[in-house]
């Protein structure tokens, strides 16, 4: 009888000192991370970006620095006096290579009616020597130079009935050539393979000498309007500055 109550004391015991480690033994909770929001996923997408890119413009500049000439295609899309204009252009570098000596040549033609005149071809060159400044560490540029620009014009039917036919061959073209500033600014970025690309964002080339201007067709003309239209569009070509917008380059550098 001793022991069986021996035992059951013993059997309490058990059961209050579990009970009491039930009580007194802290719950141990998961901890659980919370997933990014979808704005902070976007933003962290913005900032790594942005950090790729200024990593790419700093190679950039530092490949630059390293090149001592360039040969482009250019395109200028937007461009005055006539559109579209293809070309090719050369340049190198200053000894810092913050410079860059550039030789550009730009050619386009159209077939258009232009201030009242006929014309059945419209051919515009420009020749020009530039010099490209570079802050270091920027692709950004601003560049000023001399161009020689040309426009050689052939008229149309409509004014040439004006003319006695033997004298046509005579009197069916325009010229107007001009020395011109230009000025303007663009961006350059070079890649570790060679290739380069750039656009020139806004530029003019203002005409300040007239070097040639040629035209017979006021001396055979019987027809005064026209004379006069000639004449306006010769002093118009001869003055009028020759913006342009956007011109693509797309070359190799050594």
């Amino acid at each position: 009888m001793k022991k069986l109550i021996l035992i059951s004391i013993a059997l309490c015991c058990t059961v209050i000192a579990q009970a009491q480690t039930k009580m007194t033994t802290p719950k141990t909770t998961k901890e659980t991370t919370a997933e990014p929001s979808a704005t902070d996923r976007i933003q962290k997408k913005v900032n790594d970006s942005f950090k790729a890119a200024d990593v790419a413009l700093t190679e950039s500049a530092q490949i630059r620095a390293i090149r001592d000439s360039g040969i482009f295609l250019n395109y200028s899309p937007i461009d005055l006096l006539i559109p579209n204009k293809l070309g090719v252009s050369f340049y190198f570098s200053s000894s810092d290579k913050l410079n860059q000596y550039e030789f550009q040549y730009l050619r386009s033609i159209l077939s258009a009616k232009l201030q009242n005149i006929d014309i059945a071809s419209m051919t515009e060159q420009k020749f020009s020597f530039m010099n490209r400044n570079f802050s270091s560490g920027s692709n950004f540029n601003w560049y000023y130079g001399l161009s020689y620009a040309t426009l050689e014009v052939q008229l149309g039917d409509d004014y040439l009935n004006s003319v006695p036919a033997s004298s046509r061959p005579d009197a069916d073209a325009l010229k107007v050539h001009v020395l011109a500033i230009d000025l303007g600014i663009g961006n350059r970025w070079y890649f570790e393979n060679g290739f380069t690309l750039g656009f020139d964002w806004l530029g003019i080339t203002q005409p300040i000498s007239t070097i040639k201007k040629e035209e017979n067709f006021t001396k055979y003309s019987n027809n005064q309007n026209e004379k006069d239209d000639i004449n306006k569009f010769l002093n118009f070509t001869s003055t009028f500055p020759r913006l342009y917008f956007l011109k693509f380059q797309l070359g190799y550098s050594f």
